[in-house]
């Protein structure tokens, strides 16, 4: 780690925000220099090529008309007089008078460069017939040598103003931030979630309103702050969650991993918890070598609070075994146990079927739960069956004895048996539609010929289907059971 730091150091030397802004302000500095260059001497230019032209036309104005009268009287002193003064002026380099006739009469100077500009100026005697020309020839290479010295000042110039410039830009960064964001960084690195303790501070005043830095600055000790606080969250989340795995484990081991093998009857069941936890619970238990119970719970409300709900009516209905043959019994006697338990906005609900598998006789039981869907095979018919029953709260449990009862019934062969809870007919999909119960009544009706297992594998695929990437908005639970 120390040498993975002492790396990065070595590198940060070398790409730090001074030497990358000493980068920028040089390449940004250079092509505005260059292209302020460039305009410039192509103004420079552009006005020297206009003072060329600008001397032809004054060559024109002032000294044509002497030449003339000069040349008609052969005066050739005279005309090399003033073809040396029309020599003298800026870039002329080369004068040459032509007779009509086509010789040369007189030349003057000589042509040195190969960038040149010509003019040719027809002479005429008394401003009407031509007597001949003067060809003016001004040389570029002085107008080159110009903007070349001018390039060098320029450049020289801003080199010296760049130089200047990113040196105080560089001093007033180095101090009023690098060294700062220095410290910021050797603090972020320094950071351990072990040692959490100390505030950072700046080698500087606190700014009043705070600047930048200080945001920086108190948002970094609030993030400290934060990330202790946190830590000490993350410890006991992660006992808790321990603890919940734990309870998870214990809840799981108490539901059925498969329902038991009865000869003559088919059995299969459904348990998708929406939480960690669940507040639903299901069971088969043998009451003796004729009798087999079902009992299916759910508990209001999800997660461990109804779990805990759940587990309490579980172990009470586990204590009282010498009433499992007697559901009426039974139900009042949790019902008094359960009393104390629940809180006024706190119910359980539980239904119970007590199955003589010899006489294929069933007791059904109904603690506020839902129906019992019963459909026959020899036509077919759906009976929802629900004897009277409150729910186990606080509220009903001085009236639940008096308006609990049950319902005897004898299934055929064929007959089909479903308890299920609300969780399973209210799955929600994406737009806010419930499954329903007459979807589920009708989808268990369509796989009634179905073994038990297979109508649970459709009910749990078209579930999912329906709810799509939806959550569960409670716990669902299934049993079927079929005479066969």
């Amino acid at each position: 780690m120390n040498k993975e730091l002492k790396s990065w150091k070595k590198e940060y030397q070398y790409k730090s925000i001074s030497y990358n802004l000493l980068v920028y302000i040089l390449f940004f500095s250079s092509i505005i220099t260059i292209m302020a260059t460039c305009l410039q001497l192509f103004m420079d230019y552009r006005n020297d090529i206009n003072f060329i032209y600008d001397q032809f036309d004054q060559v024109e104005e002032s000294y044509i008309n002497s030449i003339s009268y000069s040349l008609w009287d052969y005066d050739d002193n005279s005309i090399f007089i003033m073809l040396e003064g029309i020599l003298a002026l800026r870039d002329i380099q080369y004068l040459k008078i032509t007779e009509s006739k086509g010789s040369t009469f007189a030349t003057v100077g000589k042509i040195e460069s190969e960038h040149v500009i010509k003019r040719v100026i027809p002479i005429l005697q008394a401003g009407k017939q031509e007597i001949g020309t003067l060809e003016v020839v001004a040389s570029l290479q002085g107008v080159y040598d110009r903007l070349f010295g001018k390039l060098l000042v320029i450049l020289g110039s801003q080199a010296i103003k760049t130089f200047l410039v990113s040196s105080f830009i560089l001093f007033i960064i180095q101090y009023l931030v690098s060294r700062h964001l220095k410290k910021l960084g050797n603090y972020a690195s320094e950071i351990d979630l072990d040692h959490l303790e100390g505030d950072l501070t700046l080698d500087r005043k606190r700014k009043i309103p705070p600047d930048e830095f200080e945001l920086v600055v108190d948002a970094f000790n609030q993030m400290r702050s934060t990330l202790k606080k946190s830590v000490v969250d993350l410890k006991i989340k992660a006992r808790m969650e321990g603890e919940l795995e734990a309870a998870v484990a214990i809840q799981q081991a108490f539901i059925p991993k498969a329902p038991p093998n009865v000869d003559g009857y088919d059995l299969a069941s459904l348990f998708i918890p929406a939480l960690e936890m669940s507040g639903d619970y299901f069971d088969f238990f043998r009451v003796n070598d004729n009798c087999l119970a079902m009992v299916i719970a759910d508990a209001s409300g999800k997660g461990m609070p109804a779990a805990l709900h759940v587990n309490t009516a579980r172990v009470l209905l586990k204590d009282k075994s010498e009433l499992h043959e007697k559901p009426l019994s039974l139900f009042r006697v949790l019902n008094h146990s359960l009393e104390k338990e629940f809180a006024e906005d706190k119910f359980l609900t539980m239904g119970y079927l007590l199955v003589n598998l010899r006489s294929a006789s069933v007791i059904c039981v109904n603690a506020g739960h839902e129906p019992c869907i019963r459909i026959t095979a020899n036509n077919r018919d759906r009976e929802l069956i629900k004897p009277p029953g409150y729910p186990f709260c606080s509220l009903f449990a001085d009236v639940f004895d008096s308006r609990l009862g049950k319902e005897d019934f004898t299934i055929q062969q064929g007959d089909l048996l479903v308890l299920y809870s609300d969780g399973l007919t209210d799955v929600t999909n994406e737009s806010g539609e419930i499954f329903g119960e007459h979807r589920f009544y009708d989808l268990v009706h369509e796989l009634n010929d179905q073994p038990t297992n297979e109508i649970i594998a459709s009910v749990r695929d078209s579930i999912l289907a329906f709810k799509g990437d939806a959550d569960l908005a409670d716990d669902v639970t299934m049993v079927a059971f079929k005479r066969i």
